[in-house]
């Protein structure tokens, strides 16, 4: 067992300026600078999980234009599904819509048998996914627990 690595540790306190109003100088440029790139960001990425071992779900979504964000999340628990669509803009964050509908009186349906989750992301258009089933998680552990 190797002993952690000491991170050295300032002595003097570092300030962060996290308003242009804070008190702190501000040089004109590097606020110019900080402007423009909030101004010209744009990304776009998504994920989502289908877990069929646990009976959940998520999903998310996000879009940047310069000072616009605009985006939804959904979820499910195996009681309810719920959707929420919002923006963020120059009038702060808003949430668009929301929704909520019943899936099931009794829970989720956990299968630790042949469940499988499936996994999704994408980011600026390219795309990563795979599955995992619920015996390759449990192995590990039943293999732990003979010890």
């Amino acid at each position: 067992y190797k002993a952690a690595v000491k991170t050295p540790v300032h002595k003097t306190p570092i300030r962060v300026a996290t308003d242009y109003n804070s008190g702190y100088k501000y040089d004109d440029e590097r606020h110019r600078i900080e402007d423009d790139q909030a101004k010209n960001a744009k990304y776009s990425f998504g994920s989502a999980i289908d877990d069929g071992i646990m009976d959940h779900s998520h999903i998310r979504q996000e879009t940047r234009d310069g000072l616009k964000v605009e985006g939804s999340y959904a979820y499910s628990d195996g009681y309810f599904k719920r959707v929420v669509n919002y923006v963020a803009d120059e009038n702060g964050y808003r949430v668009v819509s929301e929704s909520a509908e019943p899936i099931s009186e009794s829970g989720p349906n956990v299968d630790l048998v042949n469940g499988k989750a499936d996994i999704h992301t994408q980011i600026d258009g390219v795309d990563n996914q795979y599955s995992v089933s619920a015996a390759e998680i449990l192995k590990p552990m039943k293999d732990l627990s003979k010890h």
